[in-house]
C-alpha cells in the first residue's frame, strides 16, 4: 500500500479513539520496515516470517510477537520527534509476551535486589510494575542476565542480514497482552490530548 503521509497520520490520531487507533494501526499485518519496497501480500508474509524467528528465539508463539514504534506505524510516536519519519537513525522495538520469561526476569531482579549490593534497582522498578522489561536496561550485575543478553547478539545480526535491516533491534518483554494493552493506549491518548491542546506543534 502508499504508506500514508504524516498528516493523514497525525488525522488518525485526532480522530480515533485511543483503543481503536491501537488495534487498527499498532495490530496491523503491516509494519512500515516491510512496506517501504514490497507491496503488501510480500509485506505482510516477511512481517510473519519476522515473528517467526524471534518467536523462535524466545519459544512462543508468533502471535505473541509483534513491532511498535516507527519501525511498525512509519512515524515515531515519541512527540519530542514531532511524528519523525523512520530512518536510519530509528530503533526497531520489538515486544515479546511471555508470562514465564517476564516472571523469571522478574525473579533475578528480586535476587539481586536483595543479594548484591552494587545492583541498583530504580532503572528497572518502573519497567517492571508496568511489567515488562526491556533488554536495553539490563544491568549487567548478574551473570544470567549477561548470558540472555549474549544470546541476543546472534539473533539481532540475523534479522538485520535476513530482513536488511540497518536498525538497531530492541526486545521488550511483557506479561501479559493486557499490559501491553493499557502502556500503549495511555501512551496513545496522551499525544491526542496534546495534540488537542496544542502542545504539540
Amino acid at each position: 500500500m502508499g504508506w500514508i503521509s504524516k498528516e493523514q497520520f497525525r488525522g488518525q490520531l485526532r480522530t480515533l479513539p485511543a483503543a481503536d487507533f491501537y488495534q487498527s494501526v499498532i495490530f496491523s499485518n503491516q509494519a512500515y520496515v516491510f512496506n517501504r519496497d514490497r507491496g503488501d501480500a510480500e509485506a505482510s508474509e516477511t512481517y510473519d516470517k519476522f515473528k517467526e524467528q524471534v518467536a523462535s528465539h524466545f519459544a512462543v508463539s508468533r502471535h505473541n510477537v509483534c513491532l511498535i514504534g516507527s519501525g511498525k506505524t512509519g512515524y515515531s510516536l515519541n512527540p519530542k520527534n514531532n511524528f519523525r519519519l523512520y530512518n536510519a537513525e530509528s530503533d526497531i522495538d520489538v515486544v515479546i509476551v511471555s508470562p514465564g520469561q517476564f516472571d523469571t526476569l522478574w525473579n533475578v531482579y528480586v535476587r539481586l535486589h536483595y543479594l548484591d549490593a552494587e545492583f541498583k534497582s530504580d532503572g528497572v522498578r518502573r519497567d517492571v510494575f508496568r511489567q515488562f522489561v526491556s533488554f536495553r536496561q539490563l544491568p549487567q550485575t548478574s551473570q544470567e542476565l549477561r548470558d540472555m543478553e549474549k544470546r541476543l547478539g546472534p539473533l539481532r545480526r540475523d534479522l538485520e542480514a535476513k530482513f536488511y535491516l540497518s536498525s538497531e533491534i530492541n526486545f521488550r518483554i511483557y506479561r501479559n497482552w493486557e499490559a501491553v494493552e493499557l502502556y500503549h493506549i495511555h501512551g496513545i491518548q496522551k499525544i491526542k490530548s496534546d495534540l488537542e491542546r496544542g502542545a504539540i506543534a
